[in-house]
């Protein structure tokens, strides 16, 4: 190495050096204090005791990574469906295709509006409601059964639901009536109404009736007072 490039080597250095210098002078200063605390000894003299440095805190561990972050933000796609249940058929949408499945199945609303669309349907609104208001009539009697169902399903009550008359059309096809049957929807709102205490009376407290074109019951002869709707004999005070 010749003196030229000793002396650049040198100036160089020399220049480092200052730069250096001029970086740490531009540090920002902090004064740094300790907390301090006076004490009082057993002789009576006071003396100041400096607390030692705490050691700076450490920070808590990051929490882990979770893949579930993936699923829940990122990619919401990956997250199974939920089961969804399909909604229950609406009351007369659909028929039944025995008695033994509609009696152990059927609501209530929909057995009474059944019973009625065998019993009345040819009658008119007010003969279908008169039958109905027949029906919670007995609901109201001790000496019945206490819902809708149950009476219209009664034994040998309702000749629709009898045992030896199930085959016959008339029987199958109120099992099988739907909604789309404007009779028929005739008879659900009749049966909601009185359901739901909305029907009026146009028996007169009757708990039994029957169709002379037909046949004329035994106990008809006992009762204390009878109004005819359409084709149908009303009773009051059969025992």
């Amino acid at each position: 190495m010749n003196d030229r490039t000793g002396d650049i080597l040198l100036v160089a250095g020399i220049f480092t050096a200052i730069f250096g210098w001029l970086k740490l002078r531009a540090l920002p200063k902090g004064k740094v204090t300790i907390p301090s605390v006076t004490v009082t000894l057993p002789d009576g003299t006071k003396q100041t005791a400096y607390a030692p440095r705490q050691p700076a805190p450490v920070p808590p561990p990051a929490a882990p990574f979770s893949p579930s972050l993936v699923n829940d933000f990122f990619m919401p796609s990956m997250t199974p469906p939920q089961p969804t249940q399909a909604a229950a058929p609406r009351v007369g949408s659909f028929g039944w295709a025995s008695f033994d499945e509609f009696a152990a199945k059927a609501t209530e609303l929909d057995v009474f509006a059944r019973t009625l669309f065998g019993e009345a349907r040819d009658q008119g609104r007010l003969g279908i409601e008169a039958v109905a208001a027949v029906i919670m009539n007995r609901v109201a009697d001790r000496r019945f059964p206490n819902t809708a169902r149950e009476v219209c399903l009664a034994y040998m009550q309702f000749s629709l639901w009898n045992e030896g008359e199930r085959d016959l059309p008339n029987s199958k096809l109120a099992l099988s009536v739907t909604d789309s049957n404007s009779a028929f929807r005739t008879c659900l709102e009749v049966a909601s109404d009185a359901l739901s205490g909305r029907l009026k009376d146009p028996t007169g407290g009757a708990h039994h009736y029957y169709n002379p074109k037909k046949a004329t019951p035994r106990w008809a002869s006992s009762a204390k007072s009878s109004k005819q709707i359409g084709d149908h004999i009303f009773l009051v005070g059969v025992p």
